[in-house]
């Protein structure tokens, strides 16, 4: 067989030889270094871009891997930069002058592994830190003008997430019982006495999935709307938001109530929850 990466005889059932793999794992990892040190900096000249070119030229590497390469980088970068969850504005715009000057075509920021999540977390801190400074965005993006809600004219959307999981914890009641004691038999077919059955109300507290739907956080409600469920919540009529690593609980001021919870998904709860604080202090 020929060898992947020098095209030579890589001997009986080998698809490369270890020689020519140890170099290009060597060579990439070189190239994330370089990227991710130039993201770091927020220097994406086409120097690096060259550098990167000839370090996969002579590791067996394409074209393909250089813009991998340049995406991992801005990855490791961002990262590094939200290692404290938060964004700065000065690592913010080092990030986009290297998004910039590297000229990243978009579709590897859809492609690369991770990328999307990553783009993700830089918006969740992003508006962290602006709602924290006071900003809001004025007017309402297209994304909020998109959302099925009849915002107040007084409140502003600030982030919205599709595809929440609305449960409620409800009471759940059953009767349960069991019988004691026994007939005793006085004569052919006559029998005294028999079984005594006594039952009692078993409640038990249990979680249910009650809809799915748009999640919506504004400056003075948290709304959603579902197919089954539609309402909002006023955040001076909460008592408490409960974080989960996967959402929030949130429980209202009012006599019997009990928690309403919404799963925006794994690893999100920790922006759900500062992001309805923030907001519910406006």
């Amino acid at each position: 067989m020929r060898c992947n990466h020098c095209g030579a005889d890589a001997g009986f059932m080998r698809q490369q030889h270890w020689e020519c793999q140890e170099i290009y794992d060597g060579g990439q990892a070189r190239m994330a270094a370089l990227a991710t040190d130039a993201a770091i900096s927020g220097c994406g000249s086409p120097k690096l871009r060259a550098e990167l070119l000839k370090t996969a030229k002579d590791t067996y590497s394409d074209t393909e891997r250089v813009e991998h390469a340049l995406v991992r980088g801005w990855m490791n970068a961002a990262d590094f930069a939200l290692d404290d969850h938060l964004l700065s504005a000065d690592e913010e715009r080092a990030l986009d002058a290297y998004v910039r000057d590297t000229d990243i075509p978009p579709r590897y920021f859809r492609s690369v592994e991770g990328a999307a999540d990553t783009q993700k977390k830089l918006g969740y801190s992003r508006t962290l830190r602006e709602l924290n400074e006071g900003t809001l965005p004025d007017p309402p993006g297209a994304w909020a003008r998109g959302l099925p809600f009849n915002f107040m004219k007084s409140e502003t959307p600030v982030w919205a997430f599709e595809d929440a999981r609305y449960l409620e914890d409800t009471v759940k009641r059953e009767r349960v019982g069991s019988s004691r004691g026994g007939a005793v038999r006085v004569a052919k077919g006559v029998y005294v006495g028999g079984s005594q059955f006594r039952s009692r109300t078993v409640e038990t507290e249990v979680t249910e999935h009650v809809d799915t739907g748009t999640l919506a956080l504004t400056t003075k409600h948290l709304y959603f709307s579902g197919r089954r469920k539609k309402f909002r919540i006023r955040y001076d009529k909460v008592v408490s938001f409960d974080a989960y690593s996967d959402g929030i609980g949130v429980t209202r001021d009012a006599a019997n109530a009990r928690p309403q919870t919404f799963i925006v998904g794994q690893g999100e709860g920790w922006f759900l929850c500062n992001i309805v604080t923030l907001a519910s202090q406006r």
